[in-house]
């Protein structure tokens, strides 16, 4: 499938819905927010800097975009499922981007417990954070949706003085697992069924990527559309195999 073909189904999916993207001020969820906006959804830019967040929208805007910028720490269970409230009571969602995180260098035994609890918390808490105040709301939807949790190549390898970073993107690999072992026996409306993909984002090896996604499909056909990241070249998801 060709990346106009692909666009065009992908619009077709998602059109209308709502994209909550995490941490989308800058860097890669810049990048899905901007392609968000190109399949026609209204796009909730999330991050803790307030000014990149009204950065971006703007700059969604500007191409003719609904955007709107919204501050949030996704450490803060709380915040987090007041934004799943209210976004959710204003239309379905159709595109969940669990993307914020931070980095940490150093020596393990070095490490500040302020500084480990930080990385934790965001890397981790904040995607089940996403997931727990989101997932719930976009099974009732009747309608199909994806949730879209980022980790990292960390999650594929270890490397020296990345051990808190790399603890985290393992632990939200093993946190899509999970995803995958207990979505299945989830009744969901219109018989859709839930189900997880991991790919690699950016090469075709895992030692050369930037980013895994893991991806959880609430689908009931086999022709979800992959989206493509076109200004910076690269898929964001392959092609998702949704055999039986």
């Amino acid at each position: 499938m060709n990346d106009g073909t692909t666009m065009d189904a992908a619009r077709g999916l998602w059109s209308g819905t709502t994209a909550v993207v995490t941490g989308a001020g800058s860097g890669l969820g810049s990048g899905f927010a901007e392609v968000a906006a190109d399949l026609g959804m209204r796009v909730v830019v999330c991050d803790i800097d307030g000014r990149r967040a009204k950065q971006q929208a703007s700059a969604l805007a500007g191409r003719g975009a609904e955007a709107e910028a919204v501050v949030i720490d996704v450490r803060d269970f709380t915040a987090v499922q007041s934004l799943a409230d209210e976004v959710c009571a204003a239309g379905d969602v159709g595109l969940l981007v669990n993307n914020a995180g931070v980095e940490h260098l150093g020596l393990l035994w070095e490490v500040t417990p302020e500084d480990w609890h930080r990385v934790v918390d965001v890397n981790l808490n904040g995607v089940f954070h996403g997931v727990r105040a989101f997932v719930p709301r976009m099974i009732t939807q009747q309608r199909r949706s994806a949730v879209l949790n980022i980790s990292s190549v960390g999650a594929l390898t270890t490397g020296a003085y990345h051990g808190t970073y790399e603890v985290t993107k393992h632990a939200v690999l093993a946190l899509a697992h999970f995803h995958d072992l207990e979505f299945p026996h989830r009744s969901l409306p219109g018989g859709d069924r839930l189900e997880l993909q991991i790919r690699v984002i950016g090469k075709s090896r895992p030692e050369e990527a930037s980013d895994v996604a893991l991806l959880v499909v609430l689908e009931n056909r086999r022709d979800i559309a992959p989206l493509f990241c076109r200004d910076r070249g690269s898929a964001l998801f392959g092609p998702l195999d949704l055999a039986p």
